[in-house]
């Protein structure tokens, strides 16, 4: 006799073709399998720029007085000064100013000069810009700071000048024997 299988309900069947797909979604190992892709940018470099400078002083010459003699590279420690001396001398800076934005600004403050007025000492630095065009005569004794635009591959020049000028007779005398003192001159690149 022949029995006659029962139809499978919907419902069933239903169910089996869902577990079906769920497996297929797995991947049979147990994590969903999303579609993705990548792709690598390629590896870039930055690169910074550069602010700096190559400072380069000269030494000191002494011209003047009475004589008139000029002497090069003396050695300031074992120079004294007559009235009509005057103490020159010149300092470069090669500015290295790199950088697509970069904007820079040279700043020449005064230094202090103990007992200048006393010896009636007259010293100014001139800062001539890269074309060699004077950009400024400033006391150092009564002066402020100078600035100057700068950018890449500029030669900036400063003159220092200390002069002991002639004040006639009572002064002369006053001035003899005194110790004056120059302090650093202050020179600073800055990015603006």
């Amino acid at each position: 006799m022949h029995q006659e299988i029962p139809p499978m309900k919907n419902t069933v069947k239903g169910g089996l073709a869902a577990a079906t797909a769920a497996v297929l979604l797995l991947g049979g190992g147990g994590s969903l399998a999303y579609w993705n892709t990548n792709a690598d940018q390629a590896q870039k470099t930055i690169t910074t720029g550069d602010l700096s400078w190559t400072p380069s002083c000269g030494t000191w010459d002494l011209s003047g007085g009475l004589s008139g003699v000029a002497q090069n590279g003396v050695n300031l420690a074992s120079v004294t000064l007559v009235p009509g001396d005057v103490l020159s001398m010149e300092c470069t800076f090669d500015i290295s100013a790199i950088g697509t934005n970069l904007h820079a600004e040279l700043e020449v403050s005064e230094p202090s000069l103990t007992n200048a007025s006393f010896m009636n000492l007259a010293a100014t630095y001139a800062l001539d810009d890269f074309e060699g065009s004077d950009v400024s005569a400033t006391s150092l004794i009564t002066g402020s700071a100078t600035t100057l635009s700068v950018t890449d591959g500029d030669v900036v020049t400063v003159d220092l000048n200390i002069t002991f000028p002639d004040g006639g007779a009572t002064d002369a005398l006053d001035n003899m024997n005194v110790t004056a003192f120059i302090d650093a001159l202050s020179i600073t690149l800055t990015q603006v």
